[in-house]
């Protein structure tokens, strides 16, 4: 949902960090709301990374390409998903290019960050709760405490977004970044939604 309020509509190249479940998923989703045709895919783990970019290209059809690097991952791609448990920030405004959106997904407490303190700076922010945001993440918080933004720097959250109440993509220059944190009541709404299919196909 993220990635369709915010992503621009022609964005093609997908940039993921990690090559695990969350890779796999989120490439599944993303697919669903954006033309990918090219992927670039960066794990600490070259074996995970060559085994997901095998699984992607046989299932969907769509080129792969196992990076060396973070930045090779990431600096050509128009969404960028950082789907790692870091314990520090690697992903830093330099690698990312001008109208890029970024879902960082990996981390989620107040000390722990995938995006650096200049990136979250240099994008608008969006949560999936803000109140949850200010409490927990440390995409937020950190940069927050070094002074590089304020408490007005969230332009809202994805639900705010998609009804009207907060302000999308101003532009095609813009970085947009949206921190996920996950919503018990998110998981709740997928399972009755799940349940309520499973429910349909038997009777």
């Amino acid at each position: 949902v993220a990635t369709d309020c915010l992503a621009r509509k022609s964005a093609h190249i997908l940039g993921l960090v990690g090559a695990g479940a969350q890779a796999r998923s989120h490439m599944a989703a993303i697919r669903t709301v954006r033309d990918i045709k090219d992927v670039r895919v960066y794990d600490i783990r070259e074996e995970a990374a060559r085994a997901f970019a095998a699984e992607v290209e046989e299932r969907y059809g769509v080129p792969v390409t196992v990076c060396g690097s973070v930045r090779e991952a990431v600096c050509e791609a128009d969404i960028v998903c950082t789907l790692t448990p870091a314990k520090e920030a690697y992903l830093t405004k330099d690698m990312i290019k001008p109208g890029a959106h970024v879902n960082a997904v990996g981390t989620y407490t107040p000390t722990t960050r995938e995006a650096a303190g200049d990136l979250v700076a240099a994008s608008r922010l969006y949560a999936d709760q803000v109140a949850a945001m200010k409490a927990e993440s440390g995409e937020y918080l950190t940069p927050l405490k070094e002074g590089l933004i304020t408490e007005e720097h969230i332009v809202g959250s994805i639900g705010q977004v998609v009804n009207g109440d907060a302000p999308g993509r101003g532009s095609d220059e813009e970085i947009t970044l949206f921190v996920a944190l996950g919503l018990a009541v998110e998981d709740i709404a997928c399972a009755k939604y799940a349940f309520l299919r499973a429910k349909e196909s038997v009777s």
